[in-house]
């Protein structure tokens, strides 16, 4: 299950115990900024690193980075996204996702 953008605006994501899925997000990384996980990792698993696909033929071009989650535990799990640049404190944008994970 691929997951888009949309499920950041507060509609959960409802999954089964051990279903991975997929969060796609927006990313150009030339520019140095990259999308960072806070999650629970009692509750959930980071399958595999994330991985940059390029959309464009462009030296530097953006593209979306992805992120494969498997659940370990049923109930209620936060997902927080930070894109920023690993030498920087603040943010740039934070996605909060919501996955309700069921038997």
């Amino acid at each position: 299950m691929d997951i888009s953008e949309i499920f950041c605006k507060g509609a959960p994501i409802t999954v089964t115990l051990g279903q991975t899925f997929t969060i796609s997000l927006k990313s150009t990384p030339s520019t140095g900024f990259t999308w960072k996980t806070e999650y629970d990792s009692t509750m959930i698993e980071l399958v595999k690193p994330p991985k940059f696909i390029s959309n464009s033929t462009a030296i530097g071009g953006g593209g979306e980075e992805k992120f494969e989650f498997k659940p370990k535990r049923i109930g209620e799990i936060q997902i927080k996204m930070k894109y920023q640049r690993e030498w920087e404190t603040t943010p740039r944008e934070i996605k909060l996702y919501t996955v309700l994970v069921t038997q």
